[in-house]
């Protein structure tokens, strides 16, 4: 076992023993920018998924950052929030910390399970997609491929990602620049939280991120 996977094993044991997950709590309606959400990840909550994959991967709370670590070629992991919301607005800063550049990622909304989800990601070599995953097929809304974009910052540089999920429209922004905006109605409303994937890797892949939060769009 690598030392990150080492150190991830004895984080989320102790987080996973002290916690109790909500069942998905509906969130009313909010006035504009009203925080629904928000977690600097100082200290470990209770409203994040947090795990340990031996074989594969990990998500905990670390020295005052979330972070998730990918060990497998073409995979992808998910943290959720249990707050069930149909708009929402999410912001973080996430970068990564080590592995190839050949990855993506960033904030998932309307999120019913890994196989069903919005999803707005950036990769630490300059692209960026709107996906859609629908019963485990997955879709790029508004373009063919990832597209590169100069606004991104590369390799372990931060990005300030933003996903705005309102009514049908998507809309993806990063270091205050709006990159894309689409209009898509098959989900209506779901848990928000932060994602990562792989593509090849040459060893571990972990991408962290802080300062989230969730406001009403």
């Amino acid at each position: 076992m690598s030392t990150i996977r080492r150190i991830f094993f004895v984080i989320v044991s102790a987080a996973l023993s002290g916690l109790v997950f909500a069942c998905g709590p509906i969130v009313q309606p909010k006035a504009s920018g009203e925080v629904i959400y928000a977690d600097d990840f100082s200290s470990i909550s209770n409203q994040w998924d947090y795990w340990h994959d031996i074989s594969s991967s990990a998500a905990s709370v670390h020295k005052g950052k979330f972070l998730m670590v990918i060990s497998n070629d073409n995979s992808d992991i998910f943290s959720t929030t249990p707050y069930d919301v149909p708009d929402v607005h999410l912001q973080t800063v996430g970068r990564k910390v080590f592995g190839g550049d050949d990855n993506v990622y960033g904030l998932v909304c309307r999120y019913m399970d890994n196989r069903n989800h919005y999803g707005f990601l950036i990769s630490s070599d300059g692209y960026w997609a709107i996906v859609k995953r629908i019963d485990g097929m997955q879709r790029l809304l508004g373009s063919q491929t990832m597209a590169y974009h100069e606004g991104i910052n590369q390799r372990e540089t931060e990005n300030v990602i933003e996903a705005v999920c309102a009514g049908n429209t998507l809309t993806l922004h990063v270091n205050g620049q709006k990159l894309a905006e689409v209009e898509d109605d098959t989900f209506q409303s779901g848990k928000f939280g932060l994602t990562s994937g792989s593509f090849t890797l040459d060893g571990e892949q972990v991408i962290e991120f802080d300062n989230f939060i969730a406001m009403a769009p």
